[in-house]
């Protein structure tokens, strides 16, 4: 059965009996077409890092809204990659993005700017990404890196800039 027979093509309609189809766990195609589906509405994507704080997936759309190739950011630091803004003004925290990810806790909504190559920090046409993730402990108790997702809130971050920018000198 597909994805889309299985929840009635769209329609609404129940399965067999007036039941409804549900997407288990152990359905790994389905969940595959829902991650797609949720990346090409634009609502964020998924990225995994190793031990190590290196990039060992993002997805082709986060790669493509950064402008670089998948290949060029996989195996790369997401401290060489990211920087938290410690001048954020709604911060959720004031601590360099390397010492959050050596903590090997929960992150969770953290603002960090774009920094591979990209202009400097008061430069028009930066990159602003929210970050959650939670840290992957193997059966062993092994860190194994951080599962996570993102989504781009450069405008947001921009306006909100803008308002305290404001604000200070009102």
């Amino acid at each position: 059965m597909s994805f889309f027979s299985a929840f009635g093509a769209g329609s609404g309609k129940t399965g067999e009996a007036g039941r409804v189809a549900v997407v288990t766990a152990r359905d790994a195609a389905r969940r595959l077409e829902l991650l797609d589906d949720f990346e090409q509405a634009g609502i964020g994507w998924i990225w995994a890092s190793d031990a190590e704080g290196r990039l060992i997936y993002i997805s082709e759309n986060a790669a493509t809204q950064l402008d670089r190739p998948v290949g060029a950011l996989l195996a790369r630091s997401l401290v060489d990659l990211f920087e938290v803004d410690t001048a954020n003004p709604g911060a959720t925290s004031d601590r360099p993005l390397k010492f959050l990810l050596t903590a090997q806790k929960k992150m969770s909504d953290l603002v960090v700017r774009f920094i591979d190559g990209s202009k400097g920090r008061d430069q028009p046409g930066q990159i602003w990404w929210m970050l959650t993730g939670h840290p992957k402990f193997g059966a062993d108790g092994k860190f194994l890196g951080y599962r996570g997702s993102a989504r781009d809130v450069t405008l947001d971050y921009e306006r909100k800039l803008a308002d305290t920018l404001a604000a200070e000198y009102d």
